[in-house]
């Protein structure tokens, strides 16, 4: 393998540092989008009522979890494969 490979993959294909700096940039600039269109569609700002909260936490999680689903894509894993066991151990 040559050295530049080496720098970025690994065994299992993109090595681990590579992987969260290529979610965190994905996230920063959907982020942006996101920034930029939800004030056009007049989504509710974080106001402390129930409505607005629950609205910007499932927006929040949905988008961290389409995040994860791309990302997924481009490892070419399946999306389930972040939850298995060896990732997250239950005692």
């Amino acid at each position: 393998m040559s050295p530049l490979k080496w720098v970025f993959l690994g065994n299992r294909g993109l090595r681990a540092g590579w992987r969260v700096a290529l979610f965190i940039a994905i996230y920063f600039l959907a982020g942006e989008g996101l920034n930029r269109i939800l004030p056009r569609l007049h989504f509710p700002d974080r106001a402390f009522t129930w409505s607005s909260f629950l609205l910007n936490n499932l927006l929040d999680f949905a988008f961290v979890a389409a995040i994860a689903w791309v990302t997924s894509r481009i490892e070419r894993e399946q999306f389930s494969s972040y939850c298995q066991e060896k990732v997250f151990p239950v005692d």
